[in-house]
């Protein structure tokens, strides 16, 4: 957008693209990717201030202060765009943006639900604007629902969304996970998306498994994108019906060789694709990197890089009418730029951010501001009270009680399943591989009990607050070991805690909302390694246990969820299990 530029900045770069005034920094000798017209061909690049004042053959640009870099044998292509992704993950929005920026992502567009869900409401756009003035340019998509059916729902008033709805850095409603509600027509939720569209805003879909029928529907209704098919089918789909398709691979789902068809096949249509990482967990962006590794999948699954480096740059920039700022190489952009050892190799040797050379050979060149997390994410779980191994058992009478819970399909997805269990001293004895899943209020007013099969074989008590409903969840077969999880998770103001046989086992402290550690990106990265191999010596089988635990309070997928309502069968849209003061044991 022209508007972010100043008259003297523009008069800068026509000085310097005539020759007239050097560059600050030039790129020379090597060959650029203009995803722009689909070719591979010797250039120069020549940066004056933060943005690209020429490419082409001439170096007249070139001056005793400019600092140069060899490109000679190297590609020089745009900085990568994420269109999709969530930076308050375990880790905090600074550290996400130093981890991916050393493997080429320059623009991140982010979820909000954290600053929306737990900030201070006078305080979001002051921290939506701190971030957006990273190295690593951060826009935002503003959600406009509450996360879960009991979450908050006053901080999601339009009334308040309009504080920050109108900043430059949001370029987005959504996304709309509780999509139900809008194809219904709610007339609350479509008030909000009408007002986003009329500003001119995209709106992000989350439509996982929704017929192509409905999809209509919500196209109707004002989406503009989904990044949730996981068929070719699904994706011709919401391509038929108008939406623009986020491709995802990710560490929970690794949908890009099934989904790399529709690439190959797309046509012309292959201008309305992007790829996402969306919210791969930190051990899984150490391993294989971030959208680099996206790119790397996406050219072994036979997307030729002419068709690939288009998905990651020019796609999304130009999806949220953004192409006059980045996602190309060419005058006017951001000098937001990438050295590569050839398109093959998508992880860059240089990464330059704004104009300034931020990496190389994966190392940091520059500083990040620091950010009072606490100030923004004031502690929300402390030690006040403490919880009694009484409230993790079902007390029952007679020989047999009847319980409705939910099974695991898979990391995320839940069915319902219904157990007959013994009774034994008053109590309801959980049958072997089964564990008992508690959602408890931090206020101290409710919680909400279930079995919860195919979890794991054995487990003491894992706590956590990592979960869309910003509660206390413990799971677990062992009462006393499930309460000390939680106080362990209290004394840590939140966190992540696993307890076998009375003994803490493993402890992740995330003091800034229950959701975001101080400890730096690497750190959380191992510590998250070491989780899942514990839990997997202890039958955990599914593909990512934070996704499990961050969406088991979520109505947002099927089918039977843990809510402050009690316990919910989604497609259903009914109660289960009302839920009981926290505390009474029944």
């Amino acid at each position: 957008m022209w508007t972010r530029r100043t008259l003297e900045e523009a008069q800068l770069l026509m000085q310097v693209a005539r020759g007239e005034r050097p560059a600050d920094l030039a790129l020379v000798g090597g060959r650029v990717l203009f995803v722009q017209s689909g070719e591979l061909m010797p250039a120069n690049v020549a940066v004056a201030g933060r943005r690209i004042a020429y490419v082409g053959p001439s170096t007249a640009f070139l001056g005793p202060k400019t600092e140069v870099v060899d490109c000679t044998g190297k590609v020089v292509v745009p900085g990568y765009v994420e269109p999709h992704t969530h930076p308050t993950q375990m880790v905090t929005p600074t550290e996400f943006a130093r981890m991916v920026l050393r493997t080429g992502t320059t623009t991140l567009v982010a979820d909000t639900l954290a600053v929306l869900s737990l900030a201070d409401p006078s305080r979001w756009g002051e921290l939506l604007e701190t971030l957006h003035q990273l190295p690593v340019q951060y826009l935002w998509f503003l959600r406009f629902q509450r996360p879960t059916r009991s979450a908050g729902s006053e901080r999601f008033e339009l009334d308040l969304l309009e504080t920050v709805l109108h900043l430059p850095s949001v370029v987005a409603a959504g996304e709309f996970t509780r999509w139900t509600e809008l194809y219904r027509g709610e007339e609350s939720v479509l008030r909000k998306l009408v007002r986003a569209r009329r500003m001119g805003l995209r709106a992000e879909g989350h439509l996982p498994g929704v017929p192509y029928d409905w999809v209509q529907v919500l196209t109707a209704a004002g989406l503009s994108s989904d990044h949730e098919p996981i068929t070719p089918q699904e994706a011709r789909d919401r391509l038929r019906s108008g939406l623009h398709v986020m491709l995802r691979h990710s560490s929970l789902r690794q949908d890009l060789p099934a989904l790399a068809e529709v690439v190959r096949q797309a046509g012309p249509a292959v201008g309305r694709l992007m790829l996402t990482a969306d919210g791969s967990d930190v051990a899984y962006v150490v391993r294989h990197g971030y959208l680099d590794h996206l790119l790397r999948v996406a050219m072994k699954c036979g997307v030729s890089p002419l068709t690939a480096y288009p998905l990651v740059t020019l796609n999304p920039a130009t999806y949220y009418g953004l192409d006059e700022e980045f996602g190309m190489v060419a005058p006017g952009r951001l000098a937001d730029l990438l050295v590569l050892p050839s398109l093959e190799e998508p992880t860059p040797e240089r990464v330059i951010a704004k104009g300034r050379m931020a990496v190389e050979g994966g190392v940091l060149r520059i500083a990040f501001p620091q950010v009072d997390w606490a100030r923004y994410f004031p502690p929300r779980f402390r030690a006040e009270w403490a919880p009694q191994p009484d409230w993790f058992v079902f007390p029952a009478q007679g020989p047999e009680v009847s319980l409705v819970g939910m099974e695991l399909d898979n990391a995320v997805i839940t069915r319902r399943r219904e157990w007959n269990l013994p009774v034994r001293a008053g109590r309801a004895v959980l049958p072997e591989g089964v564990v008992l899943a508690a959602l408890l209020d931090h206020r101290k007013r409710w919680m909400v009990r279930a079995p919860l099969g195919n979890f794991a074989r054995r487990l003491g008590g894992l706590a956590c607050t990592f979960n869309v409903a910003h509660e206390l969840l413990v799971c677990g077969q062992h009462p006393e070991d499930m309460a000390l999880a939680v106080r362990r998770v209290q004394a840590m103001s939140g966190g992540v805690a696993l307890v076998e046989e009375g003994a803490v086992r493993f402890e992740l402290p995330l003091p800034f909302g229950g959701l975001m550690s101080s400890l730096p990106y690497e750190e959380v990265a191992a510590r998250i390694e070491r989780l899942l191999e514990l839990l997997r010596a202890r039958g955990y089988v599914h593909e990512d246990i934070l996704y499990t635990l961050l969406f088991l309070p979520s109505d947002g997928l099927p089918r039977v969820r843990l809510m402050a309502e009690g316990l919910w069968d989604v497609r259903a849209n009914r109660l289960l299990r009302p839920p009981e003061p926290l505390g009474s044991g029944g």
